[in-house]
C-alpha cells in the first residue's frame, strides 16, 4: 500500500534451478501522487509465473512497470499484468521485452482498464518480442477497455526475429555467429536495464543478466 505521495522502486530477480517452478505476485494500491516503479527479471526455472495487479486510486499517481523474460529448452515464463485506473490524471508505463530460444515459450498478458471517473487518464503499454528458433513462441495479449472518456491510451506489441540485415553487419566486420547474436540479444533486452536509477542495481541485473542472455542462440 502506496500512501499519498510514496515512493517505491523494486528490482526483482527471478532465477532458480531449471527443475523447478515457481509463481509469484505482486498487489498494490496506490494513493494520490503515489509512484511505484517495478522492474522485472525472469530468467528461470522450468516454469515460471509472476502476476501483478494494480489499483491507481488516487489523483496523479503512477505506476511504472518493465522488465525482461528469457525462455530456453523447453521452459515456459508468464507474466499477467492488470492495472485498474480509478483515480483522476493518473499514469501507467509498462514495457517489457521477452526472448524465446529453442522450444521456449513465453506469454505476456496485460489488460488495462480505465474505470468510469478516471478522467485523463494516461497508459501507454508496449510489449516486444525476439525469437531465436523457428520452434520457439511468445503469446503476447496487451488489452485496453476504456469505461470513460478524456483518455489518452494506447499499447503496441511486435514479436519477429533477429534483423538479418544487423546480423549480415556484424558479420562482415569479422564476427563470428554466436557473437554477433550475443550482441544483438544483449541489445535487444538492455534496453530495461537504463530504468535502473541506481548503480548498485544495475551492474547487479548486468551480471545476472548476461549469463542468462549467453545460454540462447540461434537454431534450427
Amino acid at each position: 500500500i502506496l500512501a499519498e505521495g510514496a515512493q517505491l522502486e523494486l528490482v526483482r530477480f527471478q532465477q532458480g534451478p531449471t527443475a523447478c517452478g515457481h509463481f509469484d505476485s505482486l498487489s498494490a494500491s496506490l494513493a494520490s501522487r503515489a509512484v511505484l516503479e517495478d522492474t522485472l527479471f525472469q530468467t528461470g526455472p522450468a516454469w515460471t509465473r509472476s502476476e501483478i495487479g494494480l489499483a491507481l486510486v488516487g489523483e496523479s499517481c503512477c505506476a511504472d512497470l518493465g522488465g525482461v523474460f528469457l525462455a530456453a529448452g523447453r521452459e515456459v515464463t508468464d507474466i499477467h499484468t492488470t492495472i485498474d485506473h480509478e483515480g483522476r490524471g493518473v499514469v501507467s508505463r509498462q514495457n517489457y521485452r521477452g526472448l524465446a530460444a529453442e522450444e521456449g515459450r513465453g506469454v505476456y498478458h496485460g489488460p488495462i482498464r480505465v474505470l468510469s471517473g478516471a478522467r485523463g487518464a494516461d497508459a501507454v503499454q508496449n510489449n516486444r518480442n525476439l525469437l531465436l528458433s523457428r520452434r520457439a513462441q511468445v503469446h503476447s495479449t496487451p488489452a485496453l477497455e476504456i469505461l470513460t472518456d478524456d483518455v489518452k491510451c494506447k499499447h503496441g506489441s511486435a514479436t519477429g526475429q533477429i534483423d538479418p540485415n544487423q546480423l549480415f553487419y556484424l558479420r562482415s566486420r569479422g564476427l563470428a555467429m554466436e557473437e554477433a547474436t550475443r550482441l544483438l540479444t544483449r541489445a535487444f533486452a538492455g534496453e530495461i536495464l537504463t530504468r535502473l536509477q541506481h548503480p548498485e542495481d544495475r551492474a547487479l541485473a548486468e551480471a545476472r543478466l548476461g549469463p542468462a542472455l549467453d545460454r540462447l542462440g540461434v537454431t534450427a
